[in-house]
């Protein structure tokens, strides 16, 4: 089957039509569409969303105007102590990058056992009965600590000892929260 060719090479546009009408005249689509009901919700065409995860580290010596689920208080030391100089050896630094990628790639696949989930729930109800204050982003603090705490150790599994100085890491980090006064 041959395609027709087109009587008319220079077509002239349809004056009728505005440019985002449909080309098909015999369409049924509404002619007064509401304006909550935009086919095309993205303004911009050229505009793509996808899921990300970003994180992204906020530096204030003041209050911020981002939501910041947790916000850690720095010592900052005025005299700080010398750089050891085994620490500026490219051995010394090859080691510490193969460290920190094998950390990384170790924290997300950390995995928490049954019994200890059960423990650190029955834990999570102590606290929040103790302190009603405490709510399920703590927790979820709590969790995301004790897998980084594990990953960094390289282990693939969570125990109670990594659970334990997470919660003892997030008592000293509330602490210097409630004494934090930087003076420079």
């Amino acid at each position: 089957m041959n395609p027709r060719p087109n009587p008319n090479p220079n077509p002239t546009p349809d004056t009728n039509r505005s440019p985002n009408s449909d080309p098909n005249p015999n369409s049924k689509s509404d002619p007064n569409p509401s304006p909550n009901s935009d086919p095309n919700p993205n303004p911009n065409p050229n505009q793509v969303d996808f899921p990300t995860d970003i994180t992204v580290l906020c530096l204030s010596c003041a209050k911020t105007m981002q939501p910041i689920s947790c916000r850690i208080s720095l010592q900052v030391d005025p005299a700080p102590a010398p750089m050891p100089p085994q620490l500026q050896e490219a051995e010394w630094l090859s080691a510490a990058r193969m460290y920190f990628g094998l950390a990384a790639r170790a924290s997300p696949q950390t995995s928490i056992p049954e019994a200890l989930t059960t423990v650190m729930q029955d834990d999570f109800v102590a606290e929040r009965r103790a302190n009603p204050d405490i709510g399920a982003d703590d927790f979820a603090r709590w969790l995301t600590m004790t897998r980084l705490l594990a990953g960094s150790m390289l282990e693939g599994e969570v125990s109670q000892e990594h659970y334990t100085r997470a919660k003892d890491l997030e008592v000293h980090r509330v602490a210097r929260l409630k004494t934090a006064s930087v003076t420079l």
